[in-house]
């Protein structure tokens, strides 16, 4: 999978390019436009009570859209539902912790639940819930607004107010 970001920070719009075969996890109405050629299919991953969770909880859809590509160079153009920015994050591995409502696609590998975050959001007005993402692949996610990239030194910390 290739994701070219275009149009940031204030519009962003990811461009991901597909091989035969290969497919994309994809938030309900994030797709913008594809490739005619693109398959797609609508199902609650991880089954009922997980999708469930992600609806009510996490501020995500029930259902996510899987397009696969058929032939080379097929593509499908995601958005975020409010202007902003989009990241992409290839994950070996990792854990992250995002707001609700960051998350917009991912490849396989990736596994997206909602995660109680307690009090500390809760009173920074950022809600209860965030969502932990974790696996290897790729993982596309938005902001209402631009994303600064910080690349921090092994053991080096840098505090970030949960509203950003």
């Amino acid at each position: 999978m290739k994701v070219d970001v275009r149009y940031r920070p204030a519009f962003a719009l990811a461009m991901v390019t597909l091989e035969p075969g290969e497919d994309v996890q994809v938030e309900g109405g994030a797709m913008v436009g594809m490739s005619a050629n693109i398959e797609m299919e609508t199902g609650a991953k991880g089954g009922f009570l997980k999708s469930l969770g992600r609806k009510m909880f996490g501020g995500e859809s029930f259902f996510l859209n899987t397009y696969t590509g058929v032939k080379e160079g097929d593509s499908v153009a995601l958005a975020p539902p409010l202007p902003g920015d989009i990241e992409v994050i290839d994950l070996q591995g990792e854990t992250l912790m995002v707001q609700s409502g960051a998350y917009l696609a991912s490849s396989e590998g990736i596994n997206v639940e909602t995660k109680w975050s307690g009090a500390k959001t809760f009173f920074g007005s950022e809600g209860l819930i965030m969502l932990r993402i974790s696996g290897t692949g790729t993982l596309i996610v938005s902001s209402y607004g631009a994303i600064h990239s910080i690349s921090l030194a092994e053991g080096q910390k840098y505090a970030v107010d949960t509203g950003h």
